[in-house]
């Protein structure tokens, strides 16, 4: 069984080589792709403009290291701090300097952070981000009501018998896409400012939950992980990478093929209320 939302590592990594581009319905106009392009180098651009160069970035994860370093070998130290100072005052001047040098470019970072989105440019161009995403919306026919949800894509390797090893990255298994979807003429549809996937309704079997740990290379929503709403999903975040259980695989059954898609625990209930489908426990 493929997964609508899976790339053959043979591919590049992006949505025009996923396995379920036969579902493939609605497609952006060059001209609009083009535009989403040059939207990402601006924003690309505006990134690089609010982050210290690579020399002080690295500089400011040392200093606060270091002085992190210094400061408990200070605190567990089993004489008083004075005695401590009287013997070592070196440990006390290396960690102040180094916590004050984190600080400092910690506090230059965020303040041209702030310029940046203070600024009339920064605006205008989210502005126009925004009026371009709605063109695309309105182009596609993705209503307004839709829904923004994660679906899981992944990389994968296949062997000679076909058996397929998820190989995203060594860091997580899945990256979780922010989509819209909604249904219309009487198929599931998944879409983004590119393209849309239309999958017929009586194409759906059930949704089976896998009880496994699944984890993330991001988080998309407003609100953070760790927000009231998403608290009764016990998301956990281990440098920078989100671990969810369990996830669910939408089941596919279709003349096209047999597929499957993959959704977090955080965002299946609107999955459920969009096809009415039931959840098979595992």
């Amino acid at each position: 069984m493929k997964n609508v939302f899976g790339i053959k590592q043979d591919y590049q990594v992006s949505e025009n080589n996923i396995d379920g581009k036969v579902f493939l319905t609605h497609k952006t106009p060059k001209e609009h792709e083009i535009k989403f392009n040059n939207n990402e180098e601006i924003l690309n651009e505006l990134k690089k403009k609010t982050t210290l160069p690579l020399a002080l970035r690295v500089i400011k994860f040392l200093s606060f290291i270091i002085s992190i370093i210094f400061i408990g070998g200070i605190l567990r130290s089993k004489v008083s701090i004075s005695t401590a100072y009287k013997n070592a005052p070196y440990f006390f001047y290396i960690a102040g300097i180094c916590l004050i040098l984190g600080l400092t470019l910690y506090i230059v970072e965020k303040s041209k952070l702030r310029k940046l989105v203070e600024s009339e440019y920064f605006k205008e161009t989210l502005d126009k981000i925004e009026k371009d995403i709605e063109d695309a919306k309105q182009i596609l026919g993705i209503p307004q009501d839709a829904y923004s949800l994660d679906v899981l894509t992944f990389t994968y390797k296949e062997n000679d018998q076909g058996e397929r090893k998820i190989c995203t990255s060594r860091l997580f298994q899945f990256i979780n896409l922010d989509l819209y979807a909604y249904v219309k003429d009487d198929c599931l549809c998944f879409a983004s400012v590119y393209e849309v996937l239309s999958i017929p309704l009586k194409s759906l079997i059930e949704i089976k939950e896998i009880n496994k740990k699944a984890s993330l290379a991001k988080w998309n929503k407003e609100v953070s992980y760790n927000a009231p709403e998403y608290k009764q999903y016990k998301i956990r975040e281990a440098n920078g990478i989100l671990f969810i259980k369990p996830y669910y695989s939408i089941i596919i059954n279709d003349p096209l093929g047999e597929f499957e898609i993959y959704i977090p625990c955080y965002d299946i209930d609107k999955i459920v209320q969009l096809t009415n489908l039931n959840i098979v426990k595992e």
